[in-house]
């Protein structure tokens, strides 16, 4: 078995030949060399097959997940046994049950504080959420026609949204400008939901 660095791709994109380690926590990173042969088998199958790929060839879709390795995954995580280790969801799906349990809004604090630059995704989770609170809620919130994303094109923010941004001419959230902006708008917020 070939060491995990032997199996990264090796990007012509780097910014610097210097070594590093990728700790970006919010990213796919570089791919393994094997993960590309992998999809073109894949998309190689499907064109061929349709969707009898569900049920034919060397990885029928249909039990896909069977192949998933729980081995590596109880050495990911550090479990000793099987039984302790379990693959669940996606990343949207997993703010969604959290946002469940830790959103409790009322009609005074029901902002949600995001960063600004969050996938879309965690956007539209977030929306979605505050949105769900507001239509129970028609006479508090009348003119529910939100944007769900700041963009360039418009100025526009949900209005059950407090985004916060890194200082001009920085990528990193700077912490006393977070606690100010936090403790500005305590009395609507009901939750901080950072990286």
């Amino acid at each position: 078995q070939a060491s995990l660095s032997d199996q990264i791709t090796d990007s012509d994109t780097k910014e610097s030949s210097q070594p590093c380690i990728y700790l970006c926590g919010n990213s796919l990173g570089l791919s393994s060399k094997p993960a590309r042969d992998r999809v073109i088998s894949h998309l190689d199958h499907w064109a061929n097959k349709g969707v009898e790929g569900h049920f034919t060839g060397k990885e029928p879709w249909v039990n896909i997940e069977d192949a998933t390795s729980t081995a590596s995954a109880i050495d990911l995580v550090g479990a000793k046994f099987p039984h302790e280790v379990v693959y669940m969801n996606s990343l949207t799906v997993n703010l969604h049950l959290l946002m469940v349990a830790f959103y409790r809004p009322t009609l005074q604090k029901y902002k949600i504080l995001i960063e600004d630059k969050a996938f879309p995704s965690d956007h539209y989770a977030v929306t979605s959420q505050i949105d769900s609170f507001m239509a129970m809620h028609p006479d508090r919130f009348p003119n529910l026609k939100t944007p769900t994303r700041n963009n360039n094109n418009n100025n526009e923010c949900h209005p059950g949204l407090v985004l916060v941004k890194p200082k001009a001419g920085s990528d990193l959230l700077d912490e006393d400008d977070l606690l100010t902006l936090i403790r500005s708008h305590a009395h609507e917020l009901a939750l901080v939901l950072l990286p």
